[in-house]
């Protein structure tokens, strides 16, 4: 287990990036809900029939006892706990994704940005907690490639976004829905949240904080992306955390590396492929095109006070693209904020558009 993080502000160009600081020094069961639902736009997914994800399997079904490649190895089992289970999925391709479901009520699942993943980001995992007991199921998922989710495994834009159907089909079997779920991402995960709802996903709601896309049509999102790439074909990690931290300050890196969570930040290095990805896709085409047709009601949230430069402008950018988004600030400073505050403006904004 891993000491809480240490904050470091981010800078105006790190946070464009969607970079939040990383943590160097690494490390109540909610009210009963009544029926709810709510009709969620379904966009049609442009993929092949043979890309589409297959329906997701659950622990119960690997009885086997065979090792799996596409599964991460074995960790010590965390402490059962009555208001946080933890489960699996198994997504499109074979690889299993590891959440954390706690509450009742509507679902939202939450969407990480860069090295953002269960044990090493506690104040998601508190976020989780104040927005159960705000009357919601909650999901924490480690992406793909982090956490106890699958690592020998492509992490695309393409694949995690197949990750998340899988989640949502999985929840809507359990909570037997045929509408969908709400959607919160954070930095580089909003524009994961964007992007699914824009390709498809049943989303009955999106809450987003600080998307860091670049200019409309800009190219140092695909830029940054192909050197992403070149660095994760090379099978080289450290490079691709290196080259993904190349515009914060120097100190940030060496100190970095210095620390117990250096490993943690290697290994989940070729996961900041999706990140990249997600962010050269938002400059890929006119904003109206990318978003235009996404129905749900969004909130796009930037923090009251020293928000990094870019995220204003960029919040109102996409606000201006989709039918119905709207502005909003939460307390933050450079790029991080508070678990309650942030839960707060999640479920005010999701009771308001989400039916029980």
């Amino acid at each position: 287990m891993l000491p809480p993080p240490t904050d470091i502000p981010a800078t105006d160009d790190t946070a464009r990036r969607g970079i939040r600081p990383p943590p160097l020094h690494g490390e109540a069961r909610a009210r009963t809900a009544g029926p709810y639902r709510r009709a969620a736009t379904r966009v049609s997914l442009t993929t092949d029939s043979t890309d589409a994800p297959t329906p997701p399997r659950s622990d119960a079904d690997q009885s086997d006892g065979r090792p799996d490649r596409r599964s991460p190895p074995p960790t010590q089992a965390r402490p059962a706990r009555e208001d946080r289970m933890s489960h699996t999925v198994i997504s499109h391709d074979g690889a299993s994704i590891a959440y954390d479901r706690e509450g009742e009520g509507p679902p939202v699942v939450l969407v990480g940005g860069a090295f953002q993943f269960r044990a090493f980001d506690p104040a998601t995992k508190q976020l989780a907690t104040h927005l159960a007991k705000r009357g919601y199921t909650v999901v924490n998922y480690d992406r793909r490639g982090r956490g106890e989710s699958a690592h020998d495994v492509p992490m695309g834009l393409h694949e995690t976004l197949a990750d998340l159907r899988a989640i949502v089909a999985e929840l809507q079997r359990i909570h037997e829905l045929g509408e969908g779920v709400a959607l919160f991402g954070n930095s580089s995960g909003g524009a994961i949240a964007l992007a699914a709802a824009a390709h498809g996903l049943p989303v009955t709601a999106i809450v987003a904080f600080e998307v860091p896309i670049g200019a409309e049509q800009g190219h140092e999102g695909a830029e940054f992306l192909d050197g992403i790439r070149e660095r994760v074909a090379g099978d080289d990690p450290d490079a691709v955390v290196e080259y993904f931290m190349k515009d914060m300050p120097p100190d940030w890196l060496e100190q970095a590396k210095g620390t117990p969570a250096w490993p943690l930040m290697v290994r989940i290095g070729p996961s900041l492929e999706a990140d990249a990805e997600s962010l050269a896709w938002a400059q890929s085409a006119p904003h109206a095109e990318l978003l235009g047709s996404i129905q749900a009601p969004t909130l796009v949230l930037v923090g009251e006070e020293e928000a990094p430069n870019g995220m204003a402008p960029a919040a109102d950018a996409i606000v201006a693209a989709m039918p119905h988004a709207e502005r909003g600030t939460v307390p933050a400073v450079q790029h991080s904020w508070q678990p309650e505050s942030m839960a707060g403006a999640i479920a005010d904004f999701l009771d308001a558009h989400v039916e029980r």
